[in-house]
């Protein structure tokens, strides 16, 4: 009687189904539709999270590169990340410098977005 053999399918059945997903989705993630806004006030009730979801996992993969640095503190699992963050300037490491330039675009963006809400809302507002 001639039982299987060991060999483990796992890796090429994985790599099947993702060519298999990959070749049926098609649709891009809209950023228009789906922008930052509207994912975190989705993040906010059950319903909201299950659509989101519904829609990423129907969409094509996002193309956002994280920069190398703080990429390769996520690869190799480095649980110091923000602990080395320092504040001389001649030796500040790669991956804080990107995270600092990622966090500054962020913090302009917010200002801008929040600055068209107040204004609007000022504008809005009976005088007194």
């Amino acid at each position: 009687m001639h039982l299987e053999t060991d060999t483990d399918y796992t890796d090429h059945w994985q790599q099947y189904v993702k060519k298999a997903i990959e070749n049926t989705i098609t649709k891009e993630f809209n950023t228009e539709i789906w922008n930052y806004d509207k994912i975190i006030q989705a993040l906010n009730t059950n319903e909201g999270i299950k659509n989101f979801i519904e829609y990423k996992l129907n969409t094509t993969t996002t193309n956002i590169q994280i920069p190398e640095a703080i990429k390769k503190k996520f690869i190799y699992k480095d649980t110091a990340f923000f602990v080395t963050f320092i504040q001389e300037k001649n030796t500040i490491p790669a991956h804080q410098k990107e995270f600092t330039d990622l966090q500054t675009k962020a913090i302009q963006e917010s200002k801008r977005h929040d600055s068209t809400q107040t204004m609007t809302k000022n504008h809005d507002q009976p005088p007194a």
